[in-house]
């Protein structure tokens, strides 16, 4: 069975090597290698492994008689992050870094998944910040029984050493550092290097056949596996969240107000429809005298000691800032529970000039807490 490595990789490029080093002394050696890194990490890559064929990744396939052939490493298989203007992210600094950093984890986690005829070995080993726990949380949702994560432990003395890539056949002095940050040099006879094989749970087989078709977003996965079947919605408006096929989501009390408010319309309207005149509302209705001081209620519920005097708050709705407050509550249900939370959003029927709001959940299936 073919093996593909698929690694993370920040600062430390000998991390692949030391990972290639302990997969081959134990007879496991790959024969692809997918990268996932920065571009400060591409760069170190390219200058320290590759170096135009004369790199410490070549170095140790020759040294330990390897055949190039035998291993695939093309620098179409090093996979910078990038942001959506296409630039490549120097570093994880940011929560939409991290979104970036999951989805490259998930797509390609999915797509060398999809192949039986291989085994992918996820190496944790030498990721960058949240680097390690995206690539092993997309191992648990598309892992399979050949599939397999490791780290690599390398003997502390060497560990931090520029110049150690693996330990080479023929023993030679490494510069190291010592405890006081001193330059030092040690046999590199003395180095060992562990392969360690972490237990993981796949939740693999417990999803959907639809959830396997292309790449997904955790929490859609997450939402798939929870079997809360019909899904209930409720609102706790004294806590200031609610919870959805069994998850809870902390919204801002802006938006939990106006999701309440369509909740609370949906749920006295008492039908099952998709289309209804009475719980799907027009701007105009919305911003009804009657209606805006139900959702100034439900607001100060959740809000009690803050003042209403805004003249274009949450309690002041028109066309514009409605616009505003429901995309920002569909967003943030979205990217909570993916496709899964469809139900909970303000969805919109009719023309353009004549649109109406509304949820889709069953009322028998919402439930406020004041």
């Amino acid at each position: 069975m073919k093996r593909v490595m698929l690694s993370v990789l920040g600062l430390s490029p000998q991390v692949l090597t030391e990972a290639l080093y302990a997969l081959n002394q134990e007879n496991r050696m790959v024969n692809e290698i997918h990268v996932i890194t920065t571009r400060t990490g591409k760069d170190l890559i390219h200058s320290r492994l590759l170096a135009s064929g004369e790199g410490a990744y070549f170095k140790f396939l020759e040294e330990y008689d390897i055949p190039k052939s035998l291993v695939s490493f093309d620098p179409s298989n090093i996979h910078v992050l990038k942001d959506n203007s296409q630039y490549e992210l120097d570093d994880i600094v940011s929560p939409e870094h991290n979104e970036i950093l999951i989805e490259k984890c998930m797509n390609l986690t999915w797509e060398l998944t999809s192949n039986d005829s291989q085994a992918v070995y996820f190496m944790i080993a030498g990721g960058r910040k949240t680097m390690s726990a995206c690539l092993a949380l997309a191992a648990q949702f598309y892992g399979r029984p050949q599939d397999r994560i490791f780290h690599v432990l390398v003997s502390p003395e060497f560990e931090n050493s520029r110049d150690f890539f693996y330990p080479p056949k023929k023993p030679r002095l490494v510069a190291t550092i010592d405890k006081t940050g001193a330059r030092c040099f040690r046999d590199s006879k003395d180095a060992k290097i562990w392969l360690i094989s972490m237990p993981f749970v796949s939740v693999r087989d417990k999803l959907r056949s639809e959830d396997l078709e292309k790449p997904a977003d955790p929490d859609s996965l997450m939402a798939s596996l929870i079997r809360d079947n019909p899904p209930g919605l409720e609102i706790d408006l004294s806590e200031g969240f609610l919870t959805y096929k069994l998850r809870r989501l902390d919204l801002k009390p802006t938006e939990l107000a106006l999701l309440t408010f369509f909740a609370w319309i949906r749920k006295k309207c008492g039908c099952n429809k998709e289309e209804c005149a009475n719980c799907f509302l027009s701007i105009n209705e919305i911003t009804t005298p009657d209606n805006q001081k139900k959702i100034a209620q439900f607001y100060s519920q959740i809000r009690p000691y803050t003042s209403m005097d805004s003249k274009h708050g949450i309690t002041k709705l028109d066309g514009d800032n409605f616009a505003s407050y429901r995309t920002k509550l569909n967003n943030a249900i979205k990217k909570h529970f993916g496709a899964y939370g469809d139900p909970l959003t303000i969805n919109s029927l009719g023309p353009k000039l004549e649109k109406r709001y509304g949820i889709f959940l069953d009322p028998k299936n919402i439930t406020i807490k004041r």
